[in-house]
């Protein structure tokens, strides 16, 4: 009987080199893929924030004109509490009664503030456009002239 080694035989598969290439060409092709998105949700994330700060100044801007319609100045509405966010309700609108509110508890510790009330109509009917009928048709110059030679 012959003797065989009972070592396994070893058979040495051909490396492909092939493979490395095509890894570094994904692994650089899911990088740039990657990057893109990132630069995509920066945009998106600048966008919103754009967006955020038009609208709060909008409300703001909402909240200064109701309140300008009781205080002379509507800006002092943010006098005391510069909260925007007490001023609005659930769904991020502005709240007109939380607004009347504030501007009534504004007027109540300064009723300076209150914006001037219109002014009254005049009880007279005169206007510069009508003429003065009654009475005799004195001229301007009569109104400084002594009385008896009238």
């Amino acid at each position: 009987m012959s003797e065989t080694p009972d070592t396994p035989t070893e058979t040495t598969e051909p490396v492909d080199n092939a493979q490395a290439p095509d890894n570094t060409a994904d692994t650089d092709n899911r990088a740039s893929e990657a990057k893109k998105y990132r630069l995509r949700a920066q945009a998106a994330e600048a966008d919103r924030d754009t967006l955020r700060t038009q609208l709060t100044a909008m409300q703001r801007a909402e909240v200064e004109r109701l309140a300008g319609q009781r205080l002379a100045d509507g800006a002092d509405i943010w006098h005391d509490n510069d909260d925007l966010t007490e001023l609005l309700d659930d769904s991020g609108n502005v709240d007109t009664d939380r607004v009347t509110e504030r501007v009534a508890q504004i007027l109540t510790a300064r009723p300076h503030w209150q914006k001037p009330s219109s002014a009254t109509e005049s009880t007279s009917t005169v206007t510069s456009r009508d003429r003065i009928t009654a009475g005799n048709n004195n001229t301007f110059a009569d109104a400084f002239k002594p009385k008896d030679r009238r």
